[in-house]
């Protein structure tokens, strides 16, 4: 691995877990391009957060040896992969953890469109009720109002005709469970959208 992917990746995670992101980053494959965009703003705690929008490192098959929390490290760095089969398969990972800092990578799977994760997430959609989500959306509701616009962009574009209304979306779901104590970023009138993007788990 490039020894610059732990200092790229330095500011989507805690500073207190820069000795254990250092050696998640450590075992994974090296990549040829670097992470790109950010999902942001985001913060954690008080702390500003910079979670990528995409990375491109090959696909590790056993991290096992990084012991509990490295292991989730590196399922939130995959939660961010261009493949979305990759990023499905993070979720279970993701949602075993109760650490702060899982929060902002689950929520923002909840702004795309790969609708298998959003049914994934709906099946453990208690989990969005407990206090690391609680606290995470209280401190970041801008960051929850944008995931929702997100969401329903992607409704828009390629789940109306499966949910024509949003309501019934899996998608305002999620975002309906997270929001409980957030009221004020409910209710949003359905309408179309122009945001598009290509049909396809890539990207």
């Amino acid at each position: 691995m490039r020894p610059d992917l732990a200092s790229r990746l330095g500011r989507a995670f805690p500073a207190q877990l820069r000795a254990e992101l250092q050696d998640a980053c450590g075992i994974l494959p090296d990549s040829r391009h670097d992470p790109i965009g950010t999902v942001g703003p985001i913060r954690l705690q008080g702390e500003a957060l910079d979670i990528p929008s995409r990375v491109y490192v090959p696909e590790l098959t056993d991290a096992g040896a990084l012991g509990a929390t490295g292991e989730v490290i590196v399922a939130c760095i995959y939660s961010r992969h261009h493949d979305g089969f990759v990023r499905e398969k993070q979720v279970p990972h993701l949602l075993a953890s109760n650490a702060p800092w899982v929060a902002p990578f689950v929520v923002q799977l909840i702004g795309e469109y790969v609708v298998e994760i959003l049914e994934l997430l709906a099946a453990h959609a208690d989990r969005l009720e407990t206090a690391p989500y609680r606290d995470f959306v209280a401190e970041n509701p801008q960051f929850l109002s944008l995931t929702r616009q997100r969401m329903i962009s992607y409704w828009n574009c390629y789940y109306r005709q499966r949910s024509p209304r949003l309501a019934d979306h899996v998608g305002n779901r999620l975002i309906e469970a997270l929001a409980r104590s957030r009221p004020s970023v409910t209710g949003a009138v359905e309408g179309p959208s122009n945001h598009k993007i290509q049909q396809t788990r890539q990207g």
